[in-house]
């Protein structure tokens, strides 16, 4: 039997990774680091990062001593012939967790290099661990790690100086996130032209019966921010009824008119969180433990993620659990109209059920996904988790049958309350009914008018600005919601900013409320440039990430982060610190990279950690 120490993120995935590495045959020591095993402190002061020689130094970034002396003693342990085997999540967070790891492991013993493998399983089931520890196998992933931990350990800084900074300036929290939110809300109601698109705030829904006969024909007009005065009329006199008039289904001369086909796409993160808040009044953060749960459990597959594609094997997975579930009209040809396009392969793919193909896995899905879900109890771990579970299940399972819907075309009744507008309102809608069997979840839509909470609304802003990420996406929406700087002025109405809100925009750079500007420094972080080379002092490489979004920031939003800088560091203006200068950066398409990193720094590394000594070692 193999010998191996494997080291994960989160202790609710210790369970699955038990069973694969017993089906592999592999006696395993599992050690979690419980999230990220290096951190600044919560507070932003110390600032905790120093700027020199080409470096960005993390000084304030300090390992958790209990998870080392855990990994130690687990070392220790170990025979010299076992594997080593650092298996967490395959995403930029968990690559910056790896090379954590890997700095403990070889500060622990040089020697080790040889023996480690970076494991990335796409879902906590046996198939796919199996699957990743094979891959591993034959490509350690080790020599990359840094290129890979590079935009997150980027990030964390730059969003602790523009945190650090706009905070100052706006005397309450306020980040590069909740900035560009706030700008987007200001741009939503002035110039939406300015925006990528509008979030949804809410919805009305229609009921009527169908003449001469079958199920009834529903209407469902998604809102924007604004809200049609007729149909909320009606909306709310016929809530829970059928409206007066009937519809009948559309025909031609010649034939019946061919049903629509209905075209539903795979949750991403932000969809489910969304939707959970919208219809069951589950918060962001709440749902996302809940799909993290159900992730560490092996229910459900990676659950951070902005991909609405799923790859072959996943379709395959969708529609043998489907079936498992007792849904009809399934198949992989249909499921397959969500592989993803060119370019989408290498990001994650959308939230799938990943059960076990277990007699008892399959039944617990079956029951997941039909149930009936009323009033969530928020406080019941089990039952968020389920619910995430069948709300990921009932959407992929969606994506993968057909979906016909017959058009109809709505006619009053006669002496019924309606006005002359409502009429003419009712009349201009898209009134569809189901065609063939219907899914086990089906719940047919009845009159109402619905408005969505603010976070929902905020998740959806963040997906349409690109702002944030799925691991962020719930925290920034209710942290942005609870800061009273956005307010809904009215049920289905944009997000309007507050007396509060008003303040802090006025206190920022201006151009910091540009959604733009945002995802401009996020693709500057995640972009490897050509200045980087071969470079593998990752203080370096994180030094020329920062420098790229800073030298192509306008000088009013600079200005304020090197002053801040200044007065929060020991920073001081000299030609070998690009942030002290007026002139900030020099050009690099004029200029060599070695005026971008100083003249070739000390003779002695004046960084003082194991980052140099670790690079020697890999490369």
């Amino acid at each position: 039997m193999r010998r191996a120490l494997i080291i994960i993120e989160a202790p609710g995935k210790v369970r699955a990774w038990e069973r694969a590495a017993r089906a592999m045959d592999i006696a395993a020591t599992i050690v979690t680091t419980r999230g990220h095993m290096s951190r600044f402190p919560d507070r932003l002061s110390p600032f905790g990062v120093r700027f020199e020689n080409g470096r960005a130094v993390e000084e304030g970034r300090v390992a958790n001593p209990v998870i080392v002396r855990r990994i130690e003693a687990a070392l220790d342990a170990l025979p010299v012939s076992a594997e080593i085997l650092i298996a967490t999540d395959d995403d930029p967070e968990g690559d910056v967790i790896a090379l954590d790891a890997l700095r403990v492991l070889i500060s622990h013993d040089r020697t080790l290099i040889s023996r480690v493998r970076r494991v990335r399983a796409r879902a906590v089931t046996v198939s796919a661990i199996e699957a990743a520890i094979a891959a591993a196998t034959s490509d350690p992933g080790i020599t990359d790690l840094f290129q890979r931990a590079v935009p997150g350990r980027a990030r964390a800084i730059s969003d602790r100086w523009i945190g650090s900074a706009f905070t100052e300036l706006a005397g309450t929290g306020c980040g590069r996130v909740r900035a560009a939110m706030l700008g987007a809300a200001l741009l939503w109601r002035r110039d939406p032209s300015l925006t990528r698109g509008i979030p949804e705030t809410g919805e009305i829904t229609f009921t009527a019966r169908s003449d001469p006969m079958g199920l009834p024909f529903t209407a469902h007009l998604p809102l924007n921010g604004t809200v049609p005065e007729a149909l909320r009329s009606v909306a709310e006199r016929y809530r829970g009824h059928l409206i007066p008039g009937h519809v009948s289904p559309m025909a031609s001369l010649s034939a019946a008119v061919a049903p629509r086909i209905g075209d539903v796409r795979p949750f991403n993160t932000g969809d489910a969180l969304a939707y959970a808040s919208r219809f069951y009044g589950v918060p962001p953060r709440v749902a996302m433990r809940g799909l993290q749960g159900a992730y560490m459990a092996g229910r459900i597959s990676y659950p951070r993620t902005d991909g609405r594609h799923l790859s072959a094997p996943a379709c395959a997975s969708v529609v043998q659990a489907a079936r498992a579930c007792g849904v009809v009209g399934v198949s992989e040809r249909l499921a397959e109209r969500h592989l993803p396009e060119p370019g989408q392969a290498t990001t994650h793919e959308a939230l799938y059920p990943t059960p076990e193909l277990l007699q008892a896995d399959l039944v617990r899905l079956k029951g997941v996904v039909r149930r009936a879900y009323g009033t969530i109890n928020l406080n019941s771990e089990e039952e968020v988790e389920d619910l995430m579970v069948a709300l990921v299940a009932r959407r992929a399972f969606d994506a993968a049958r057909s979906i016909e819907l017959m058009p109809g075309v709505w006619h009053n009744r006669e002496g019924s309350d309606l006005t002359p507008e409502e009429v003419d309102a009712l009349e201009g809608l898209d009134w569809l009914r189901p065609v063939g069997p219907a899914a086990p979840w089906a719940n047919m839509m009845s009159t109402g008018f619905r408005s969505w909470p603010l976070p929902a609304v905020l998740i959806d802003g963040m997906m349409i600005e690109g702002l944030g990420r799925p691991s962020t996406w719930a925290v920034h929406a209710e942290a942005i919601a609870g800061s009273g700087q956005l307010r809904l002025p009215s049920p289905g109405a944009l997000p309007e900013l507050s007396p509060e809100g008003v303040r802090v925009i006025r206190r920022v750079p201006k151009e910091a409320l540009l959604p733009e500007t945002c995802r401009a420094i996020e693709r500057a972080l995640s972009s490897a440039s050509g200045a980087e080379g071969d470079l593998i002092d990752i203080t370096r490489l994180i030094r020329l990430r920062i420098d790229t979004w800073m030298a192509a920031a306008p000088d009013s939003f600079r200005a304020p982060l090197i002053d801040h800088l200044v007065r929060v560091s020991e920073a001081r203006p000299s030609e070998a610190d690009p942030f002290g200068t007026g002139a900030l950066l020099p050009n690099p398409e004029t200029e060599p990279v070695s005026a971008l990193l100083g003249e070739g720094g000390p003779p002695e590394d004046p960084v003082g950690d194991p980052e140099t000594e670790l690079a020697d070692l890999m490369f």
